[in-house]
């Protein structure tokens, strides 16, 4: 009995529209998570301990994606999705504080609080290589990115005749997805909330948050119509980009308190928060849905 309506609960949450709420709120639910574990590495290590514990975090990413290359399609987008984030974590946001610390980059204030830490301006300035590195993947001819296709269509440059039989890594895909939109939204907000361009109360800036908020709202439209699970995890991921930019927005107008940056004071409740997060993407590769390879 107990196993008749676990597969029949199953079954409904692999379909559409149920299917996209699911991995909406797996993707949603970790990114405060991984906020907090790259906080705990700040708080509890410090100089070389902290450099030895990052470096680790990005290796153990990259052996998630490497044992993607052979589990299901949904298995394989978890793995990528934990990937791109330990990775991020511990190389690329990492990476960013050491050398603004070791370049003496100084925190921009505005209005008496500061508004960017040093790491923060070292992934502004790192918009060039984001876009650069971007057009090059954008250039893949197998690729199979719902965005780059929409350029490729619209701008009218094909970049040759796909491989005939080609199969993709799907844990490196994804990885790579994630990495690349963590760092396009990390780009974006600071460019929206600098106020040597915009700025926190300047009518673009608002203007702009309404633009990715009805993108956002779009492309949750679309994700509800997925049916293969793999393919909606992974379509979630730039869905949840649009929303964490506008619940950060919220945060940094003093809406709320990002209690995500304070493990250390609330362990209970981002400890549970872990345990919800971490059911959901245990639970997710379950999900068989008819179009999952």
């Amino acid at each position: 009995m107990a196993g008749g309506v676990t597969r029949s609960l199953a079954e409904a949450l692999a379909r559409p529209p149920l299917l996209g709420v699911v991995a909406f709120c797996t993707i949603l639910l970790w990114r405060p998570v991984a906020h907090s574990l790259t906080m705990l590495v700040h708080e509890l290590f410090a100089g070389p301990s902290q450099i030895v514990v990052s470096f680790a975090l990005g290796a153990v990413g990259f052996v998630l994606m490497w044992r993607g290359f052979r589990q299901s399609e949904s298995a394989a987008t978890v793995l990528g999705i934990l990937a791109g984030s330990l990775i991020w974590t511990g190389w690329f946001e990492q990476g960013f504080n050491g050398f603004a610390a070791a370049l003496g980059v100084q925190p921009l204030t505005w209005r008496g609080f500061t508004l960017f830490t040093p790491g923060l301006l070292m992934i502004e300035a790192s918009v060039v290589l984001m876009l650069g590195m971007l057009i090059l993947l954008g250039a893949n001819k197998d690729t199979q990115c719902r965005m780059f296709m929409w350029f490729h269509r619209h701008l009218h440059i094909w970049p040759g005749r796909k491989t005939a039989g080609y199969q993709r890594q799907i844990a490196r895909v994804t990885t790579m997805e994630y990495l690349f939109v963590v760092w396009f939204f990390y780009v974006l907000n600071i460019l929206i909330f600098d106020p040597r361009l915009l700025g926190p109360e300047h009518p673009g800036a608002m203007a702009m948050l309404a633009v990715i908020a009805v993108w956002g709202v779009y492309l949750i439209g679309k994700l509800t119509r997925i049916r293969g699970p793999g393919l909606a995890l992974r379509y979630a991921i730039p869905c949840v980009g649009c929303a964490w930019l506008l619940i950060e927005s919220a945060a940094a107008m003093r809406l709320f308190r990002e209690i995500w940056l304070e493990p250390l004071e609330f362990p209970v409740t981002m400890g549970i928060w872990a345990i919800v997060s971490a059911a959901l993407f245990l639970g997710y590769p379950r999900l068989r849905g008819p179009a999952d390879a």
